[in-house]
């Protein structure tokens, strides 16, 4: 017996604050799962439609977290595939969603300027403005995959053609290994003027990039060599000074990330050969310079802490970190139970010493 195909009800909403200027240029209904664009029925029916409730659901779950326990505001794009899910994500910032439903995808993306599709904003994006004269998808929805082959290739027509009718099969994948993790402030309109009142920043930073590093070691047992910290003077170009990153079975650096924060403020106060040369794993040739003397770095409009570097840890560390962290009262234990065993032959030597009958025997 076949199920049912499930109706699915989208209940509109009144939008609030910023919301209402988004309403005004899309004049999308917002539902309790998030704006339908396009002209939707507000009752839809279909699995696929079903799913992408539930997926509405979901994303709004996880905006709301990220509110209650960061105080950040996320937008959010739900959709049956990728891209068009990544076009939804934008449409309405800072702090609504955008569901795309199969049945709008074409209507909408008829509008939808060219470049504006992810992957045509560069070149491409150009090539094809230039050579069809369009702006939007819909300029080109009538071109066949041959037609757009013959000023593109086979494989840039195809992919045009899917795009402009909002076809996406590419899979969803866990991001791959970062081969950088960065923690960056931008002081724009209040420039910092000094190291001590950078110094709440490095703090902050250090905490960000320190959490993000930990998150990396659990999850891939990879940790970072090396550190640079980037700095942007006002009307000059960025500046750089590489550093070693705080080692994991260093003293206080497993559950604070303070060493971090003290790898950066030691860094900032040396000279740009003795950071240098730490960087690489040298010991430093030059005394450090007082804070109050750096010069050149303020006042400052962008600060950036990066770890690079990444290493993965062999079984052989592994084996050395269990046995460095062993606790302590086992290792008193063992003592304890070897200086027993000597006191233990010692006795048993004497004896034998003092005992005719056994060294007669």
């Amino acid at each position: 017996m076949a199920l049912p195909v499930p109706v699915v009800r989208w209940v509109t909403v009144s939008r609030k604050g910023k919301e209402k200027e988004t309403a005004a240029m899309s004049a999308s209904p917002a539902t309790e799962y998030g704006v339908l664009v396009g002209d939707p029925p507000l009752v839809s029916f279909g699995w696929g439609d079903l799913l992408l409730q539930y997926a509405a659901t979901f994303a709004q779950q996880i905006r709301a977290t990220l509110f209650q326990e960061l105080g950040y505001r996320a937008s959010a794009g739900v959709s049956y595939n990728r891209f068009l899910a990544k076009i939804g994500s934008g449409l309405n910032k800072p702090d609504q969603q955008t569901v795309i439903l199969s049945s709008q995808a074409e209507s909408f993306l008829y509008s939808y300027p060219v470049t504006n599709i992810p992957s045509l904003g560069g070149k491409l994006g150009a090539l094809v403005e230039n050579a069809f004269g369009a702006q939007t998808a819909g300029d080109l929805m009538n071109h066949t995959v041959d037609q757009l082959a013959l000023k593109l290739g086979p494989e840039q027509a195809q992919f045009l053609y899917n795009r402009c009718h909002g076809i996406d099969d590419s899979p969803v994948e866990d991001s791959k290994e970062p081969g950088t993790l960065t923690s960056a402030k931008n002081f724009m309109r209040f420039p910092v003027e000094s190291l001590s009142k950078l110094d709440r920043w490095i703090s902050m930073n250090s905490v960000d990039l320190w959490t993000r590093v930990i998150e990396e070691w659990e999850m891939r047992k990879r940790w970072p060599r090396s550190l640079t910290i980037s700095f942007t003077p006002r009307g000059q170009n960025q500046r750089s000074k590489t550093t070693a990153f705080p080692l994991r079975l260093a003293k206080g650096a497993q559950n604070s990330p303070d060493a971090l924060a003290a790898a950066v403020r030691m860094c900032l106060s040396t000279s740009d050969t003795e950071a240098d040369s730490a960087g690489r794993g040298r010991p430093p040739r030059h005394q450090s310079i007082p804070m109050t003397q750096t010069s050149g770095m303020f006042p400052m409009i962008g600060f950036s802490l990066t770890a690079k570097s990444f290493q993965r840890e062999l079984a052989s560390a592994s084996m050395m970190e269990r046995w460095l962290i062993r606790p302590r009262n086992n290792a008193g234990n063992n003592s304890t139970a070897t200086d027993g065993a000597r006191a233990s032959r010692a006795k048993q030597q004497v004896k034998v010493q003092n005992d005719p009958t056994e060294q007669m025997g």
